[in-house]
């Protein structure tokens, strides 16, 4: 469903208050974009005349970018989601997209409206405004690195769910980054041509019992012909749209970073060429590491490096990426 040409059509419709163009009839909901005399986009629930007083007692909600109303149209009234802010238009395709995928096989008109409502709550915190802050060379390198380890995750059968992309928790600032089943994962972005790896805290390669724990170096180099992280978004929406997941969780995580659709490109420049994944098998008794089971409680914020010529025999082989 390409919905850049739902929106061309509608700026072709003779200007109203409100032009409207329905979904395709294959979803069951009355689900319609919208473009009001602002040019503000918008979609539209219409809601059954049986269920009206039930759904009409929904307060607006305004955000600064975003809101949500019930409003009184012809031929009756309907959910109205309104973008405020029109740099946030791809996300707000994105949640458009999103909400159709649930609930354009749902023919209980009351579970449709329910599953719409709930949905966009879910969402809406993604069109909130993000702090000034900006992420450095080194953290977009990073958290690219992370995005590959989901991607391979995601592209695996076994691994492609919604569960795999709550399992990163890197974002939220957790001790590993990834909890996927009974494999845990922390991931280090590092260049070919590295020697050694950084640690930054004593938590990084703690030692987990009863599950499987391993250091993930994603070798990633600075090319123009490379991907930045923009791209490397629209190549995970794409693999979780064609699956029917969870899209919102990813952009949650990447809220997290302070990253959204309004201000991503200002990282285009920062561009890498995957190469290679490597993995250790951090859970062996003499895996070298500092950590906070071996060290004095006064002692925190630790941060060393491990030589990589030296953990080479700890390198093991996994089924769980598909790359």
């Amino acid at each position: 469903m390409n919905l850049s040409e739902y929106w061309k059509k509608l700026t072709e419709v003779e200007f109203s208050e409100l032009r409207q163009l329905r979904f395709p009839s294959d979803c069951y909901a009355e689900l319609y974009m919208a473009l009001d005399h602002e040019n503000r986009r918008s979609l539209i629930l219409y809601i059954p005349k049986n269920l009206l007083n039930y759904f009409a007692t929904i307060q607006q909600e305004s955000f600064a970018n975003i809101s949500i109303e019930f409003k009184l149209l012809r031929p009756h009234g309907g959910i109205v989601i309104t973008l405020i802010n029109p740099l946030l238009s791809e996300i707000f395709d994105d949640l458009i997209y999103s909400l159709y995928n649930k609930i354009y096989t749902e023919e209980n008109s009351k579970a449709y409206i329910s599953i719409f409502l709930n949905y966009y709550r879910k969402w809406s915190g993604l069109f909130e405004p993000l702090s000034d802050t900006k992420l450095s060379k080194a953290e977009i390198k990073g958290l690219i690195g992370e995005m590959i380890i989901l991607e391979g995750l995601l592209k695996n059968p076994t691994y492609c769910n919604n569960e795999t992309i709550n399992g990163w928790h890197g974002p939220y600032g957790d001790e590993k980054d990834f909890f996927v089943d009974d494999n845990i994962i922390e991931v280090k972005a590092i260049s070919t041509s590295s020697n050694e790896v950084s640690i930054s805290s004593e938590y990084q390669l703690e030692r987990v019992s009863k599950r499987k724990f391993f250091l993930a170096l994603v070798e990633l180099n600075e090319k123009q012909t490379g991907l930045n992280i923009q791209q490397k978004l629209f190549q995970l929406r794409d693999i979780i749209n064609k699956h029917n997941l969870d899209f919102a969780a990813l952009l949650t995580a990447l809220k997290q970073n302070k990253i959204n659709q309004s201000n991503i490109s200002e990282y285009d420049d920062y561009k890498y060429e995957f190469s290679r994944v490597c993995f250790y098998d951090a859970n062996a008794e003499d895996f070298p590491s500092i950590t906070k089971s071996q060290i004095a409680n006064p002692i925190k914020n630790v941060h060393y490096n491990i030589d990589l010529s030296m953990i080479s025999n700890y390198r093991v082989e996994t089924n769980l990426l598909a790359i």
